[in-house]
């Protein structure tokens, strides 16, 4: 039994690995894609001047920073004004007004 816990350990420790190894490449991937989008394009449609790698994930960081929040204020506003149409337009055939 001892030796059936010890696998378990190793294949948590190897899978954390795996998906960590993989979570830094698909995010150093997706950095190099917006770098060589942001490269192609604004230079030559605004002027701007080309980015690095590092400056292309400083922006993508701090978009996220902005945008975050906002999404998650999105939901609950839905939420918000769902549950409020529900209370102030909700028909019942009990309270009617003759």
């Amino acid at each position: 039994m001892t030796n059936c816990k010890k696998e378990s350990k190793k294949n948590r420790v190897l899978n954390i690995c795996i998906h960590t190894v993989g979570g830094i490449i698909i995010l150093a991937g997706i950095v190099a894609v917006a770098m060589w989008l942001w490269n192609m394009l604004i230079p030559d449609i605004i002027g701007w001047k080309a980015i690095n790698y590092w400056q292309t994930m400083g922006l993508l960081v701090l978009t996220n920073l902005f945008i975050w929040p906002l999404r998650r204020r999105g939901k609950d506003h839905h939420d918000h004004l769902h549950k409020h149409v529900e209370e102030h337009f909700h028909t019942d055939d009990t309270n009617t007004e003759e």
